[in-house]
C-alpha cells in the first residue's frame, strides 16, 4: 500500500477576535495569516512583498499570507494568488 509512505500534515487553526486566522504547525511555526475582510496586519509581511503588491496591484489588498516550501504565497482580494522565493523574488501570478 501507499499509505505506507503518506505525509500527514496537522495545523493548528486559531481564530482571532478581529477575524483573523492563523494556522500553526506541531512545532509552533506560523503557516498561514488570513483576514478576509481588511487584510492581513501589513506588520506581519516583508517589505518586499508589500512594496510589489503596491506597484503591481495597487487597488487589492493582502488577504492572506502563506509560508510555503518554495517560499511565501500572497492572496489578493480580487482572488490572485502571488508566488515569490525564500528571496523575495517573484515567481508568478496565478489567476
Amino acid at each position: 500500500r501507499n499509505d505506507v509512505n503518506r505525509v500527514i500534515k496537522v495545523l493548528i487553526e486559531v481564530w482571532l477576535n478581529d477575524g483573523t486566522k492563523i494556522d500553526f504547525d506541531l512545532q509552533g511555526e506560523w503557516k498561514t495569516v488570513a483576514r478576509k475582510k481588511t487584510g492581513v496586519p501589513l506588520t506581519l509581511i516583508p517589505q518586499k512583498l508589500i512594496t510589489f503588491v503596491n506597484t503591481n496591484y495597487p487597488n487589492n489588498v493582502i488577504t492572506k499570507f502563506s509560508r510555503k516550501d518554495y517560499g511565501y504565497k500572497l492572496e489578493l482580494s480580487d482572488d490572485m494568488d502571488l508566488r515569490f522565493n525564500k528571496q523575495y523574488q517573484f515567481i508568478e501570478e496565478v489567476d
